[in-house]
Parts: structure tokens; C-alpha cells; sequence
């Protein structure tokens, strides 16, 4: 496994709304998960930042690195874009 530099910006795949939790995200509220294809040919599953209901196949979206307050580490996420 290596780091490899790719587009911030990709289409979504497919989505899933995670709402039976495993133990260390019990704290979070509902979420969504989702398959995103990069302009790199490959896919990236992570967690979206939308609401499920506005999303489609084929939806651009572009990633987001961010600290989460409370977290001890940083994670990254799409959002439509």
C-alpha cells in the first residue's frame, strides 16, 4: 500500500445510510457512506456529507480533509460539489 496524489473531485457510485453503528461511531448521528469514482479511475468508499434523499448515481462530488472536534485524528469525506 502506498500514498498515490489524485483529483479532489469525483462521481458518486452508490450510497448507503449507516444507521446500526459499530461502537466507536455510536456517538454519531446517522450517516452516510458512499462509493466514489475518482477522475483517476479508481474508487474511494467514505463517508458523504449530504442528505441521502439528494443524492443520485453519477452526482459530482469533491473530497474534504478535515479534523473532526472530539476526534484525535484527521479523516477525509465528499460533499456534493
Amino acid at each position: 500500500m502506498g500514498w498515490r496524489e489524485t483529483s479532489t473531485e469525483g462521481e458518486l457510485i452508490t450510497w448507503t445510510v449507516i444507521n446500526v453503528k459499530p461502537a466507536s461511531f455510536f456517538h454519531h448521528s446517522d450517516y452516510v457512506v458512499g462509493i466514489v469514482k475518482v477522475s483517476d479511475s479508481f474508487n474511494v468508499t467514505a463517508w458523504i456529507d449530504a442528505d441521502p434523499k439528494a443524492l443520485n448515481p453519477g452526482k459530482k462530488v469533491r473530497l474534504v480533509v478535515y479534523r473532526l472536534p472530539g476526534e484525535d485524528y484527521v479523516t477525509y469525506w465528499f460533499k456534493p460539489a
